[in-house]
């Protein structure tokens, strides 16, 4: 699967460099190395000429080059060359050149363009150069306004001043451009229709209804949360229940053991008064007033360590006093 996926993208990538190559490489519409006169060219100026030389380092290929020397005349001397940029774009001039005992301020040597044969553009001025010791390479890319131009040119014009040093030499200049892709056709022939499908009727199938009713949904009950009441203090009591007596059991079960130890099986008046005693303990406890406090005041006597030591002193007390002897 992964291999497949491979060649696929592989094709696709193919595909694409192969369209730009296609659509983007540049063919040359014009080159000129002067091996042998200016016959290829629109026109040239009598400043313009054809030289050959021994040397290996005069010319950039094959045996010759063009040149132009000053002084100039009254005009410029011009090299033209009018070629049709039709159904081409992305035009490119590229040529060598060489100067020869180099160029002043005032000379000068243009490289213009023009799209329509009357209005020219600068794409170079070569002044103020000082001798060029090896072959230069010069490439300029023209404005998009130069496509598709049948009266585009370009030319050389030189203005030079010393008659003999002034001297700028030319070699394998060449306009290469790219084709405009046609567009694409557009296809008159009409599709035809898909025909529509017959659908078939097929037996209607009637739902059975349910006999089950759906629970109907419960409709959620707002519930009121009740506000706690307030305790009641004993201070905002009526006083009617304040003074109610109210039967305490808290001494009870003290006073009662105290009472068994004190019993004895001969009865005497002193029994008799400890009874009574306890009798009118009990009376009063009852009667009297009960006191919001009394029950933790009491809990606290009863926590202290010291009560049990002042119940033990008190039972120790009353056993002593019936073990002791009554006189007559």
């Amino acid at each position: 699967m992964l291999g497949h996926k491979f060649l696929i993208l592989s094709a696709i990538s193919v595909s694409i460099v192969t369209f730009y190559l296609t659509t983007n490489a540049s063919t040359v519409i014009f080159s000129d190395g002067f091996e042998s006169d200016f016959s290829d060219w629109t026109g040239n100026d009598s400043k313009w000429d054809i030289s050959g030389t021994s040397s290996t380092t005069g010319v950039h290929s094959g045996l010759k080059r063009a040149q132009v020397t000053g002084a100039t005349e009254p005009g410029d001397d011009v090299l033209l060359k009018n070629i049709s940029t039709s159904t081409n774009q992305g035009i490119i001039l590229e040529f060598w050149y060489r100067i020869y005992k180099g160029l002043e301020d005032e000379d000068h040597v243009y490289v213009e363009w023009t799209g329509d044969g009357s209005d020219w553009n600068i794409l170079n001025d070569f002044t103020a150069l000082g001798d060029s010791a090896t072959w230069e390479f010069a490439s300029y890319s023209i404005p998009a306004e130069a496509n598709d131009r049948s009266n585009f040119a370009i030319r050389f014009r030189a203005q030079l001043g010393a008659s003999s040093s002034d001297i700028f030499y030319l070699d394998d200049v060449a306009i290469s451009a790219s084709s405009i892709p046609e567009s694409m056709p557009v296809s008159t022939s009409q599709t035809t229709p898909m025909p529509e499908a017959i659908s078939t009727p097929g037996p209607t199938i009637t739902p059975t209804p349910s006999t089950t009713p759906m629970p109907p949904t419960p409709t959620p009950t707002l519930t009121s949360t009740p506000t706690p009441s307030p305790k009641p203090s004993l201070s905002s009591l009526p006083s009617s229940i304040l003074t109610t007596p109210i039967p305490s059991k808290t001494l009870t079960p003290i006073l009662t053991p105290i009472s068994t130890i004190t019993s004895s099986p001969k009865p005497n008046q002193h029994n008799l008064e400890s009874s009574n005693t306890d009798k009118d303990l009990t009376l009063a406890s009852q009667s009297s007033e009960p006191d919001p406090n009394l029950s933790a005041s009491i809990s606290s006597f009863f926590n202290n360590s010291k009560f049990f030591w002042l119940i033990g002193i008190m039972v120790l007390a009353v056993v002593c006093s019936l073990a002791k002897p009554k006189k007559d």
